[in-house]
């Protein structure tokens, strides 16, 4: 990263105190913005070497935790890796995206991304694996806006049978399939509160706590606060059971912001698919883990963590297998987070999160349902 100080910096439109310090790009946010990230951390664990499984902004990064790759399956370079977020100014996504909407292709050989392609893909994902699974493994994936580029299962070409202009099928109407698409983020803490969680969940945040800097207003660390103080506090379900006790909950960035890093990604593994080696891995992104099997203060410090390490923790859990054809990032994913845990201890109690702003911010019918910025 030599020369990152000549990285010209943008403000957006009435920001004040932008661009910051001397050297904007070598700026850090301030604790007191996200002290309940802190906190998580402290009281429960952290990866100190989680990077970017790809290179590249929202679009590919949502691809890789839901389908471990991006590389589209069809189309003139099938096995090259979808790169970037829409090029035009379509800003639609997925397989019923607008006509004209394109996405780029990186080569991985030569990095060439002159090849564009309409954002559908051939591919399998965790979808797949759930539903081959005995019993299958239920499934929903929380976020706002069918056509958003955070929606990933709207770019799988099994999972979205495009009809006027919309995914719709099974995956898109819920109780149809063991899998759902809620496209209403905040459903998450009402299907919390009546237990009607499923065993695998996406979450995926509003503009204004996505913590992108063109839109946030600050609430991004209090809707992460609220979410695990919802499963922390919990009462017993009709089973008998609590959440707590039975739920792992990973929190993640899906890029790494444009922020200067100096630890350089590890190689790729031998496992990757051929040609892989220059476009994973990318930065480092923040990686908490919050359970009660965590031990206050858990610091991973295993090389090479990333998206794959989640999807194949996921798969492990549930001894789902693998997303096929086995050479995406859960196969040559370095570790499985196993460092985090101790299942054979009996589960901690429940530390609540402080936070600025409770769930109540976040249920209201009234908030802005804006979709987080594309960087």
């Amino acid at each position: 990263m030599d020369g990152f100080n000549h990285v010209s910096v943008t403000c957006d439109f009435g920001t004040t105190g932008c661009p910051g310090p001397k050297y904007p790009p070598y700026a850090y946010v301030q604790y007191s913005d996200v002290a309940p990230y802190f906190q998580i951390a402290s009281q429960y664990g952290y990866a100190n070497y989680m990077f970017q499984t790809n290179q590249g902004p929202s679009y590919p990064s949502h691809l890789f935790t839901f389908g471990g790759t991006s590389q589209p399956g069809l189309g003139p370079q099938p096995n090259w890796f979808i790169a970037e977020n829409d090029i035009g100014t379509v800003g639609s996504y997925g397989c019923a995206a607008d006509p004209g909407t394109l996405v780029q292709l990186v080569n991985p050989a030569t990095q060439d991304e002159k090849t564009e392609i309409f954002p559908c893909i051939n591919q399998s994902s965790l979808a797949d694996v759930f539903a081959r699974a005995t019993p299958q493994i239920t499934w929903t994936y929380y976020t706002a806006g069918a056509r958003s580029l955070q929606t990933s299962p709207n770019s799988y070409e099994s999972l979205c049978t495009v009809v006027n202009g919309a995914c719709t099928g099974p995956y898109w109407n819920k109780g149809q399939a063991n899998g759902y698409i809620n496209l209403t983020p905040s459903n998450i803490l009402t299907d919390i509160s009546k237990c009607k969680l499923q065993q695998v969940n996406w979450v995926i945040p509003l503009g204004l706590e996505s913590d992108h800097a063109g839109l946030t207003d600050g609430s991004g660390p209090s809707w992460v606060a609220s979410i695990i103080n919802a499963i922390g506090n919990q009462p017993k379900c009709s089973n008998g059971e609590t959440y707590w006790d039975n739920t792992v909950i990973l929190v993640t960035w899906d890029d790494w912001g444009g922020w200067y890093d100096h630890v350089v990604p590890p190689a790729v593994s031998s496992k990757a698919p051929p040609g892989a080696s220059s476009y994973v891995y990318g930065f480092r992104v923040p990686l908490l883990v919050v359970s009660a099997y965590t031990p206050a203060g858990t610091v991973s410090n295993v090389m090479g963590l990333d998206f794959g390490a989640m999807l194949k923790f996921v798969e492990e859990i549930f001894h789902a297998g693998k997303i096929p054809p086995g050479n995406y990032a859960d196969a040559y994913a370095y570790d499985d987070l196993g460092e985090f845990f101790q299942f054979s201890a009996p589960p901690r109690s429940f530390q609540s999160i402080t936070a600025p702003l409770g769930k109540e911010v976040f249920l209201d019918p009234n908030r802005p349902v804006i979709m987080p910025d594309d960087d």
